[in-house]
Parts: C-alpha cells; structure tokens; sequence
C-alpha cells in the first residue's frame, strides 16, 4: 500500500532539532516472536494511518519496536526501557525548542519524532536463517514495511522542511541518485543492465515493464554512483536510497511476488552486501535472497539464464564477474622513463593465455610504492621487462584456472606475492629477477595471469582494498622485524616516516609487545603515529640528530629493530639508534642514493648487524596473514582512494608525499559475498555476543572453535599440543581450584584474630579488590594479545627491569604456594595415616606425585584435575562444617560443659591481625595464575563470564565455611581446619580433600614451569613441537620448579605463618600494584584530554589499589615475620627435613 504525508502543522524545527530526533538511530536489533512481530506491524500502520494525532501511542511503539527488531532474551521490561529512555532524550534535548510551541505544534513535534525513529527502527535487519518460532516471518513484506516507512519520511520532510535545513542535516541528497548518468550511458558501461533489460522487455506487460525498467536503471545508476565516489562515507545511505526513487507500482508487484520484480530485488540485495559492515546488514541480505530463491522456486533457473555475465549462485554473490573468461584487460604500461609521462594507458591490452598451473585473477584493488615511481621514473636500478604492466600490490578474486592448478578455484579471494618464485628460504637470484610490476606485469589491470604458486589466500578480515595492500610494504615490514631475528615483546623498534612499510612496522610491532618510535616530518603526521600506537615521535626536522634521541628514550641501551626506509642521509642516524647486537634492515632510499654515508668506524663501532632485504618468500607472507586475522590487524590506507584510469594522478600524490599509510586504487567496483549463508548468520551471531572483552585497538581475539594462531604460542600444529583449548567453564573452574586451596583452610583461624564482624568485612573487601584485579588481566589480555603472563606485562609498562622483578615475584609465589601444597599433603597423609611415617617421606612422595601430574602439558587437561580437586576439596571442607554443627563442640575444647568463645570484635594486635589479613589475600591471590589460565582459552572473549562465576563461587563458600567453622569453634579452631571435628571427621576429610590438594599444587608448578618453559622457547618451533628440544625442555621445567618446592615444603615447615608471609609479601604484590598500574597504562593517554567522571573515579579507584596493596605488602609481610619468629621461639617448628608430626594426630 501507498502512503500519504499525514497532515501536520509544521513546528520551527531547526537543524539542532533535526539531529536530536535521530537518537535511534544505530540500535542493534534481533527478532523475538511471530506474534510480537504482527502486532507491532499493526501498531506501525495505525500510527501511519491515525496521522499521528493520537501521539500518546509514541511510548507503546518505540517499547514494541524495540522488543520486536533488538530481543535475544525475552527481557521486555528491560528493551521497553531502554526505548522509552531513548525517546525521553530525544524530547528533553529538545526542549528549549518544544516549550515554546503551542499545543498543535508539541503534537507535530512528537509525530515527527515518532516518524523519524520508525525510519530508524524499520531498518533491515538481520534475521537468522533457523528460527522455527518465526514461521510467520516474511523477509519480503518486512522490507517492503521497512521501504514504506522510509519513503512516507522522505516524503513528509520534503514537504515540511524544504531545502537547505533537510538537505544539510540529513543529507537527503544521498537519497536521490545523479541524474546525469543517463540509462543509456548505464546499459553500455554494465552489460549486466542491458541483459537486465532484455529480461523485463520479454517477461512484463505495459506497466510493469515501465516500472521495472525503472527500478533497476534507478539500481546501476546507484552502482555507478558507489564505483564512481569509492571513498563516500556513506554507502549505506546511497544503496538504501534506492527503495525511495522506485515507483509504488515497482512495490505492489514485490508485494504480489511478480517474478520480475523478485529478481531485481534480488539484484538490489547482492548490491547490499557491498555494505554488509554496516550492524543492520550483517546477515541479512543473505536472507532476503534466499527467501526470494524460495518463492521463485523452479523459475529462479529461468530467470538467471537471461544473455549477460550477471552471476548468481547459493553460496557466491557477485555483481562484477563475467560468465566468460576475457581476453583482453584495461592496463597501464611502462613505456619509456624520466617522468610519470612514460606511464600509458591501455583499454585492450591482450591477456597472455592461460596455462595448466595459471589462474586468472580479476583485480579488484591495488595500491601503490615508491619503487613504482622509482620504475617510472627510470631510477629503478634493476632489469625492467619492455612495456610492463607497473603495480606489485594487488588483491582480487579468481575467475578461472588452469587443468592442473590445486592452490586455489574460482571464487578464492587471493592476493598477489611480489617476487612471483620465492617460495620460502633465502632469496635467490632467480626469484629476484621475477618481481611484479618490473620483471613481469604487475596488479594495475583489470584481469591479470598467475602462477598459482605466486599467490597467497587473502586475509579474511580484510576488504580488498586493505588486501591490496599487503603484498609488498606490509611483507617488507614483516620480514624486517621477523626474518633473521624475531621481534618481542618489550623490544624498542624505530620506523622512519609514514609510509607503507613504516606504519606495518609499527602495528606489527606493537602487536607483538614492542615499544615504537617515530620520526616524521610534521605536528599532524606525529598525531596520527601516536594514535596508531607509537609510544615516542621525533620530528626529523626539528631534531636533526633523532638518532642521538632515540637512542636517549631507551635510557641509552638503544633499539634492537631499526626499519631504515631513508638511504644514506638516514643510516648514519639509525647507526646512532640501534642497541648492541641489534638489527637494522635497510629496505629502500627514499631520501636518494646520496654521497655521503657513515664511516666504516661508524658501522663498526655500532656493533649491530645491518641487513638488507628485498620483500618476502611466500612463507613469510603466509605466517604474516596468520597474525594479521588473529590479531585483527587493519592496514592503514591513505583518506583518498583513486581509481585505475586516475592513476598517474595516484603517482603524483605519492610522490608529492601528501599521503599518509597506504595510496590505495580501486580498480573496479566490487560486491561480493563469497561464504556461504549459513556462515554468514553464524558470524552475525558471535558477532553480537554480549559478554564480550573486547579490545580497542585490536579487536576480539581469535573466536573460532579451533585456534591455528596465537600471540603467544605461534602457529598451532596438529602434531603439537592445542594450548588454546580451554573453555569458559574449565577456565572457571581452573580459577577455582587456584584459590579453593590453602586459603580456606586457615580462614576461620583469622577470623578468631580479627573478629567475626571485622574479619567478614575485611574478606569481602579483599574480594572487591582482586575481583576488580581478576578483571583488568583479561582486559589487559585481550588488548595485547601477546602478553603470557605478569611479567610480559610489566615489561609494557616498566621495561625490561620491570619485567625481571615480576617474574622473579611470580616464579617464587608460584613455587612457595607449591612447597605449602606439598606440606599440606603430607599434613593430609599424616592425619589419614596418624602419623605413618616420617613426614620427610610424605613431603617427598607429594612432590613425585606432583612432577607426574603437572607434566601434562595443557590446560585443558589439567581442567578435569581441576574439576576432581575442587569437589572433593568442597565435599571435604563442607563435611567438616556439617560435623562441627553438629557435634556443637570442636574436638580441641576442654572437656565438660562447653559454649564457644566466638567474638564479634577480636582484640588483637597489629602483627596479628595484618597476618591474618595476608591470609585472606592468600585466599583470593589466584590473580597471578589468571594470565596463563586466560592464554589458552579458546574463546578469551568470555573471560569475564568465568570470572564472575569463580568469584561468586568462592566468595560464597569462604564466608560460608569461615562463619560456620568460628561460630562453633571459636578459638579453638584448628588450622588447618579440617581438624576442628575430631580425629576420625579429621580422618575421613583429609582423605576426601586429598585430590583438591594435588590438584592446587599441580597448578602451581605446572603454571611456573610451563612460565620457564615459554620463556625459554618462545619464538622457536619447538614451543608447539613434539621435538627432543620441546620434550627436554618441558621436563626440565616442571621438575627443577618441582625441586625446589620440595626443598621449601620441607626446609621451612612452618604451616600458618609461611602462608600468612607468602600471601603479604608475594600474593600482594601479584594481586593489586601490577592491575592498578595496568588501568593507567591503557587509560591514561585516552582519557586526560576529556577528564570524565568515570576516567577520574577509575584514576582514583587504580591508585587506591596501588597504595592499598603496598600497604597490606608491607603490614602483612612485618605481622607474618614477627609470627614466624614467635613461633620459632615458642618450639612450635620442629627442625628441616623433620620427621616430626604436623597435623598433630598423635
């Protein structure tokens, strides 16, 4: 049906307005029920067809649009909410304008509110392919509403508010298409459009040929407009406009399922897909068109056989590929040298002809280096083929391939390899001589001929216009700080200006944990480097000798990478830069050959290597793209984009330097959407996932069910451990099973020092605190996906010294938390055993059950030890509470009438109540475990999820069992705790507990060997390898850590005060400073320019963390040395290597 402006009084509304009526107008919307769905349909057309006179019905449809388009859960109080919130705003902020209007005026007002927000609401949206509560649901008829509403908007508005306020605030000219491209102009540059045409003229009467010639002259002409503006910040507005400008005839024959009209929707849909990042399109084009399929049933064939090259098929959409292999491609050649003249274009230059082991690639995007002008030019100082095809860099899709081609088929999105037979290894002069856009043509043409082996698969998380531009600048960067010796994290790295190679440099490197600095030539490029990570910027100019600086901003040790673009006026400066035994690879001399360059004394004194490279071999490119997806890495392109007949012009840009990142060339509209539909709605799905950390910079990390890549670990192999396995509910229940431990066996033992009241407050507290802690490691992780454990993330914040002083803290709390483990197993078999042996024997045979079980190599593993460990632990510690309730005595009371002595405020002194605290920290200082915990989790993104449930989990059992076991205790708690219900209960609960008890030692140890073991190997093959090296290595690790707890458990059997000192003077330390340090490293530079409420509270609430736990570091640490003491001196330790009983069972 055909709607009319409603009729309204037209209130003063100005441009300020505009823009405070558009507050809906990026919702993310999910369908709930068939039935919602009709009666919010029904309620959209009576707000249309009342003409908004009843415009208190404005709440009921915003609330009801939002729970139809937004629900995944059902929450309707909460999305209604949310809806009422949005349009309260949009009225609030409208006042000063609203309050002088009269009553018909307010009414029009909220009528064009309510009109502008179903425009936003109306939207297409995705809806998931498998939905069986949605039978009900047409996909057609929801486009065709969605259309209306936006038509009956632009009609309204262009009759109340003519031009210039609607056309500025709303750019409504993206709605109309240009005029100027006539249709005869469309039909003969998109044979597409003529066979279209063909089609209509044969299958449609009088009128409905009219209007379907129509719409889909009004569809190409918006194609044209998209190829002819490539860089137009909004495609989405010029696509969507397309459903304005058809005619209503055009609408009724959809509505009736018109076959004709069907297939140009369909059109229309493929041409959304160009758009499918926008939130409303993820999924949903893929939809439409399958619905259309649908209805069309057998005669979908017959309509797709009309003469033309459109292709349409079940998994690949695609408006650009031809049905017939060309011969012939628009090119730009070479002819001659000494300016950009030499550059010639060609619209017929013929295709070689294919051979077996050939594909031909359609190239949809390319981009530009300063060797294509050095070539240009004449300075290119290697052999150049006659008349060649200039362009390295390209990325595009295959459209046909040879008899014995087995790398890729038609459809692979593929991108280009420079030098065409370098495949891997050293370079070799002849893979030097088969360079792209020199020795053989290049990537600027539409159509080019490969070699199989010349290509690579294309980057899934890149368009092809970021693709383009990989194959030389991003490679070059890669293989200059990965190919002789790998970048790490922590490392200094200098790039020089901001070119290709330099911005890959720097988000390589800052993917990988290194620091950057920058030199540029200006404030404004300076800004853009800072923004893209780098830590320190020197402007050339103004800093002549930069390398001297530098060399200074690294405290004089200087840097180990140095990218060195310039030539001989800059190499002097890096020699001045780079560290000892560091490396600087010269990769070009964009600043001329020059005559002047550092003495031999210089390069000699330096004593670094310097190494000249050309590009990369297929592997190299290859592992390059497997960082690029899994760290999600955008390449930076330059904010104009030029087209392929625009090239010289491209050339000149570059050349003037007026660039910043990458000079990309579209060489043709692209619109493709090569994945299946199932993938599709499967990615739009994790896509929305809700509990997410998400990154800022680089995204979520690796999301897919089995990981191939991992910052951390490298490349995956079958034949090697998977140590990205873990699930969200094994990673909780390894968070678990590191703090339900030792620490709640000395809980009520505090809560005597302390008070009940006082202690529980005091727990909580510090449960507030590391639950916070917990959380800024797994933000802290996924924003820099290679950190592994604590001390790579001091390196980021305090170097190298930094890095060494937490490790150091790590690998001893991680060991001394093992050697108590070891003793509280002996103090277990000791009970159980009432006192077999000597408990020397009992500690050692801990520490080889320990060694056995901590050689398992992953975590995910490990996680059903876990699982075991914490329900026997739980089952142990809670039948202790039941038995102590029960019996209402503990087995160490004095005989005859007893009553607890429980007090409500203990009264102890400083010494002992800061012990007592350190215990609570112990009890929740699994912090340091979660790093490593968090790297071999399959899906990091639901970190938080695990978190939550492990914090609540263990808090709830804490108080629990702390409570409970004081209540009736009292002071005669035992510690540990499982002694407080007599021998026998003390007995059966130690058996119980002893599975949770090696499970937490074999965390410990497995956690600090596995540490070594990463630091040891990392880099190298043999960390994800089943080598003799990886092998040896391994056992190394776990049993020298394994050793030396021993040695601990035994040597120093001083059960509560070594747990009291352990959690004051290490757990502290791992638990609060470092998160409090780690907020500010992310958030400082982001937030002091706008100074927030939230920024400053979290300012305060990280330093409030930082002196709080410095605090608790050092009261603790002094109460449990003084109780060390007092206990020495009162014989209550007995000597090393002690036979004596420790759980005092005889």
């Amino acid at each position: 049906m055909a709607f009319s402006s409603p009729t309204l009084t037209k209130p003063p509304l100005n441009e300020d307005s505009l823009a405070d009526l558009e507050l809906l107008e990026h919702w993310h919307r999910y369908p709930i029920t068939g039935d919602l769905c009709e009666a919010t349909k029904q309620l959209q057309f009576s707000l249309v067809r009342l003409g908004f006179s009843h415009h208190y019905l404005l709440n009921s449809i915003l609330g009801l649009t939002a729970l139809q388009l937004y629900s995944e859960d059902r929450s309707q109080v909460k999305w209604y909410a949310r809806a009422v919130a949005h349009q309260q705003a949009a009225i609030t902020r409208a006042r000063p304008h609203f309050e002088a209007f009269d009553q018909e005026q307010q009414q029009a007002l909220l009528g064009f509110s309510a009109f502008t927000s179903m425009y936003a609401v109306a939207e297409p949206v995705h809806r998931p392919a498998k939905v069986h509560s949605l039978a009900q649901f047409d996909p057609i008829e929801e486009f065709l509403t969605a259309l209306h509403f936006s038509r009956s908007t632009l009609l309204f508005v262009q009759q109340s508010y003519p031009p210039p306020v609607v056309s500025e605030s709303w750019l409504l000219t993206k709605f109309v298409a240009n005029r100027q491209i006539t249709g005869k102009h469309l039909a003969t540059r998109y044979p597409q459009l003529a066979s279209l045409h063909e089609y209509v003229e044969r299958c449609c009467e009088a009128e409905q040929k009219t209007a379907c010639l129509h719409a889909s002259t009004v569809l190409f002409r918006r194609i044209a407009m998209l190829s002819d503006n490539p860089g137009d910040p909004e495609p989405g507005k010029v696509i969507w406009g397309w459903g304005l400008e058809v005619h209503q005839t055009f609408l009724d024959l959809c509505s009736t399922r018109h076959p004709v009209a069907l297939v140009i929707l369909a059109h229309f849909t493929v041409l959304m897909t160009f758009y499918k990042e926008h939130w409303c399109m993820r999924g949903w084009p893929s939809g439409l068109l399958r619905h259309i399929m649908g209805v069309l049933g057998n005669q979908w064939e017959d309509a797709m056989k009309w003469p033309g090259d459109l292709v349409f098929g079940v998994t690949t959409l695609d408006l650009s590929l031809t049905m017939s292999t060309p011969t012939t491609t628009k090119a730009w050649t070479v002819e001659g040298s000494g300016s950009l003249d030499s550059l010639k274009f060609d619209n017929e230059r013929a295709l070689p002809t294919l051979s077996d082991n050939d594909v031909l690639v359609k190239i949809h995007a390319a981009s530009l280096n300063y060797r294509d002008i050095m070539i240009a030019l004449g300075t290119y100082p290697f052999p150049l083929a006659p008349n060649v095809i200039p362009g390295s860099d390209g990325a595009g899709e295959v459209v046909a391939v040879g008899s014995k081609v087995t790398r890729f088929q038609k459809g692979s999105k593929v991108v280009t390899l420079f030098m065409q037979a370098h495949y891997g290894g050293p370079l070799t002069p002849m893979a030097l001589g088969t360079g792209l856009g020199g020795s053989i043509d290049g990537t600027f043409q539409q159509y080019g001929v490969f070699n199989e082996n010349g290509l690579v698969g294309m980057p899934k998380n890149l368009s092809y216009l970021e693709a383009g531009t990989l194959s030389c600048s991003a490679l070059t960067a890669w293989n200059a700080l990965y190919g002789l010796k790998a970048v790490l994290p922590g490392d200094w790295v200098l790039t020089q200006g901001t070119g290709g190679v330099s911005i890959s440099g720097l988000q390589f490197a800052k993917a990988a944990g290194a620091r950057v600095i920058a030199t540029t030539s200006s404030a404004a490029k300076a800004d853009m480097l800072k923004k893209l990570g780098a830590d320190h910027v020197i402007n050339y100019k103004e800093t002549p000798n930069w390398g001297e600086e530098a060399k200074r901003l690294t405290g004089g040790a200087g840097v180990e990478h140095v990218i060195e673009v310039g030539g001989a006026h800059t190499v002097t400066e890096s020699l001045k830069a780079v560290a000892l035994g560091g490396i600087v690879t010269i990769i070009g001399w964009i600043g001329g050959h020059g005559e002047t360059g550092p003495s031999f004394p210089q390069i000699l004194s330096s004593m670094a290597i310097v190494r000249g490279i050309v590009v990369g071999s297929r592997e190299q490119f290859e592992a390059m793209i497997r960082v690029i997806e899994a760290s999600n890495i955008k390449p930076v392109l330059d904010q104009r984009v030029f087209k392929l007949e625009d090239l010289k012009e491209a050339y000149k840009y570059l050349e003037d330097q007026k660039h910043f990142g990458k000079v990309a060339v579209q060489i043709e509209l692209y619109i493709t959407m090569s994945y299946p539909f199932e993938q599709v709605d499967e990615a739009a799905k994790k896509s929305d996932t809700r509990d997410l950390v998400q990154s800022p910079s680089l995204g979520p990390i690796e999301t897919a069910n089995t990981v191939t890549y991992d910052a951390v670990f490298g490349t995956i192999t079958e034949d090697g451990p998977n140590y990205r396995n873990v699930g969200w509910i094994g990673t909780s229940v390894l968070m678990m099973k590191t703090q339900i431990g030792l620490g709640v066996l000395s809980i009520p033992a505090a809560f005597d020092t302390l008070g009940l009241l006082p202690g529980v407050i005091c727990l909580l507290a510090v449960a507030i605190i590391t639950t916070w802690s917990n959380y800024i490691v797994g933000i802290f992780k996924v924003n820099h996906p290679q950190v592994y454990g604590i001390d790579d993330a001091s390196k980021l914040m305090f170097g190298t010294i930094g890095r060494e002083v937490l490790a150091a803290g790590f690998s001893l709390y991680l060991v001394f938390a093992a050697g108590s483990g070891m003793l509280s197993i002996s103090i277990g078999l000791n009970a159980i055993s009432t006192h077999g042996t000597c408990t020397a024997i009992f500690v050692a045979v801990a520490a080889v059950g320990v060694i056995i079980l901590s050689s398992i190599r992953t975590l995910e593993r490990l996680s059903w030890i876990a699982w075991v460990g914490l329900v026997t632990l739980l089952v142990s510690v809670f039948m202790v509470t039941i038995s102590v309730g029960v019996q209402n005595r503990p087995d160490a009371a004095p005989p005859g009438p007893w009553s607890s002595d429980w007090k409500l405020v203990g009264n102890s002194s400083f010494t002992a109540a800061a012990s007592a605290i350190s215990m609570f920290v112990l009890s929740y200082a699994g912090t340091p475990f979660f790093f490593p915990i968090v790297s071999e989790m399959r899906d990091p993104r639901h970190y938080t999820k695990a978190l939550m449930l492990c914090q609540v989990v263990v808090t709830i059992t804490y108080v629990t069992i702390g409570v409970v076991l004081y209540y009736y205790c009292g002071s005669y708690v035992a510690s540990p705790a499982l002694g407080s219900a007599g021998k026998l209960i003390k007995k059966i609960s130690y058996g119980i507990a002893l599975p949770g008890l090696f499970a937490s030692t074999t965390l410990a140890i497995h956690l600090v060997g596995k540490h070594f073991f990463v630091r040891i190997l990392r880099g190298s093959k043999h960390l994800t390898s089943n080598t003799f090296t990886h092998w040896a290595t391994w056992f190394g690790c776990i049993c020298g850590c394994a050793i030396i707890s021993y040695c601990i458990a035994s040597g120093i059997p001083v059960f509560g005060p070594l747990i009291g000192l352990i959690g004051a003077l290490l757990g502290t330390l791992q638990c609060f400073q470092p998160m409090g340090c780690m907020w500010l490293y992310d958030n400082w530079s982001t937030g002091k320019e706008d100074k927030s409420a939230k920024w400053l509270f979290m300012v305060c609430w990280s330093l409030f963390v930082i002196i709080s736990g410095t605090f608790l570091m050092i009261a603790g640490t002094y109460g449990s040395v003084i109780g060390i003491i007092d206990a020495l001196k009162a014989d209550g330790a007995s000597g090393p290597w002690s036979c004596v009983d420790n759980s005092n069972s005889t």
